[in-house]
């Protein structure tokens, strides 16, 4: 008969932080999308093999359509950036209170920074005069340090939250009527273009 695994005291912060680390990577895929969306719109398209009419059954344009697709990412993207800074300030607050700086460092450079396991190691232990020869040393220490930083965050937490996870954020969407309108004045914009390309967008751009 088998035992059901009994959860760790580390479990439930260190998936909030997986989630934090993750949430960071999608929001650069959507904006990658972004400036995919930003370098089309308005391109030349080919030739309509069809004989259907370009419009869609809402009476919109294959530009206006395309820029409403990008005012809806745009606004996907901010209010996700704006879900991820909540999230990072409160994940900063609980860091503050840890006691070891090398716990803090091991646990802010891997979640925050997406660092692999060898820079976390070279960034605390590089400077020792014996680390080229005993590295594989320091990076067991290193593995230690973090299940130390785990344990240590974990009990932070749970005094903070109970225990109890908080489920993200839901991402408000834009009303469909406003984007639509909003469109059809970006569409006036680009009638009698050639073509847009789309530039380059950092997060402090966006927002």
């Amino acid at each position: 008969m088998c035992q059901t695994k009994k959860p760790k005291e580390t479990d439930a912060i260190k998936q909030k932080l997986e989630h934090y680390a993750a949430f960071q990577r999608r929001i650069d895929n959507q904006i990658e999308r972004l400036e995919y969306l930003e370098s089309v719109i308005g391109s030349p398209s080919g030739p309509n093999l069809t004989g259907l009419p370009g419009g869609g059954d809402d009476g919109t344009s294959k530009t206006e359509r395309q820029v409403l697709k990008k005012l809806e990412l745009q606004q996907t993207i901010r209010d996700m950036i704006a879900a991820e800074a909540a999230e990072h300030k409160e994940l900063e607050a609980m860091i503050e209170q840890m006691r070891s700086p090398d716990e803090q460092t091991v646990i802010e450079m891997r979640y925050f920074d997406h660092a692999k396991w060898w820079p976390v190691c070279a960034a605390l232990f590089g400077e020792e005069t014996d680390y080229e020869e005993k590295a594989d040393k320091y990076l067991k220490r290193t593995f230690k340090i973090h299940g130390s930083a785990l344990q240590a965050l974990a009990k932070i937490y749970k005094q903070r939250e109970g225990g109890q996870e908080s489920s993200p954020k839901a991402i408000k969407r834009p009303e469909a009527g406003h984007l639509i309108h909003t469109a059809g004045q970006h569409c006036e914009k680009l009638r009698g273009q050639k073509g847009i390309k789309g530039d380059k967008k950092g997060l402090k751009e966006i927002t």
